[in-house]
């Protein structure tokens, strides 16, 4: 059917079939020009069309200006109606700073309303706790967290992510509705062997402040400073991580004979120890009987006078055996074990696998 225009006579004398031939016409053109598969040709302002060109649906489009802007998507067969989804809706790429965030939304807001939800594309992490959000020039609202919480470095995580806004109109804030689930330094025990886009193994290696600016913020100095625009990760390879000791719990000191757990990246211990001194033994006092007849070879013997001058100085002699009988004995004799008394493991029964950091 044709979508030009159609009207009625407005000469001449009609029967009344034909006036209502012309009455339908007329009508059938004005639909279509609101339905079909090709927007009408001639449209007028705030007119709507139905597009009925994609089988099993129809949007619904609005004229505005001088553009078919898509509002709805039914679906012919369910009555489904979605919002279409080639309109970008609260949408808009963002810029400013990325403490400073500014969005400027076509067709543009009138008023902040409470509840309303706006996304937008960031160009940066933030690098502070209360970043703003500036949409059409209404004013610059802090961003937080659901309940108002403060956001944490790199919660927007960086350059081209998407990130969606509530406004709170009581508190004139808006709240992240989709902050990551891991924040910037944080740590993950992972199974896998490559690990996923913005993670990397805290190896002790240096980064760039500038590819990284929200780790860089984290992290500071704390780990090593090695000048020229770089940061530095902390080293975890064959390391167990604490609870950093603060609060004067004194169970990790230097006083100890380990490191100072109070001091945040300070590292110690081992994977084994060596005994060195009879006072890390732990206190044992024997006790029991020897009974019947025992013989005990090469015994040095102290005091005696038997052939001194082939016992050597200090009248001391060593028979070849020496035989006890009777129920107990007792003796003091020199220290037992090596000079170089070897090692023994500390490390309990454990796995390694990637500790991974989120540095983007």
């Amino acid at each position: 059917m044709s979508q030009g225009s159609t009207v009625l006579p407005t000469t001449g004398v009609f029967s009344g079939l034909t006036e209502q031939g012309n009455i339908n016409a007329a009508l059938a053109a004005l639909l279509s020009n609101n339905s079909g598969g090709a927007a009408p040709s001639a449209p007028t302002q705030y007119q709507f069309w139905a597009d009925t060109s994609v089988s099993g649906q129809v949007t619904l489009h609005w004229y505005i200006g001088t553009t078919w802007v898509p509002l709805l998507v039914a679906d012919t067969s369910t009555d489904a109606i979605i919002d279409d989804p080639l309109s970008p809706k609260n949408w808009v790429a963002a810029s400013g700073t990325h403490d400073a965030i500014v969005a400027t939304y076509d067709p543009p807001l009138a008023t902040l309303v409470d509840g309303m939800v706006l996304s937008f594309r960031a160009t940066s992490a933030n690098l502070t706790t209360a970043p703003t959000f500036d949409p059409n020039g209404l004013g610059a609202g802090t961003i937080t967290k659901n309940g108002g919480q403060a956001l944490a470095i790199g919660d927007i995580p960086g350059n081209l992510a998407e990130i969606q806004l509530r406004y709170n109109l009581a508190n004139t804030r808006w709240e992240l509705l989709n902050p990551p689930a891991v924040p910037v330094g944080g740590i993950v025990p992972y199974f896998g062997g490559t690990l996923p886009s913005g993670f990397a193994l805290p190896q002790g290696q240096n980064f760039s402040a500038t590819t990284f600016p929200a780790a860089n913020a984290v992290l500071g100095t704390t780990y090593g400073n090695p000048g020229g625009g770089n940061f530095t990760m902390p080293d975890l390879r064959g390391r167990f991580f604490f609870n950093l000791d603060a609060g004067g719990s004194g169970r990790i000191t230097s006083a100890g004979g380990n490191f100072d757990g109070t001091v945040l990246g300070n590292a110690g211990g081992a994977q084994n120890r060596a005994l060195s001194s009879t006072n890390q033994l732990p206190q044992f006092t024997p006790s029991g009987t020897i009974g019947g007849s025992q013989t005990f070879n090469d015994i040095w013997m102290y005091g005696g006078t038997a052939n001194p001058a082939t016992a050597g100085p200090g009248n001391q002699f060593v028979p070849s055996s020496l035989t006890v009988q009777g129920s107990s004995f007792s003796f003091t004799g020199n220290a037992i074990g090596s000079a170089s008394p070897s090692t023994f493991p500390t490390i309990p029964p454990a796995m390694g696998i990637n500790c991974m950091m989120r540095i983007a």
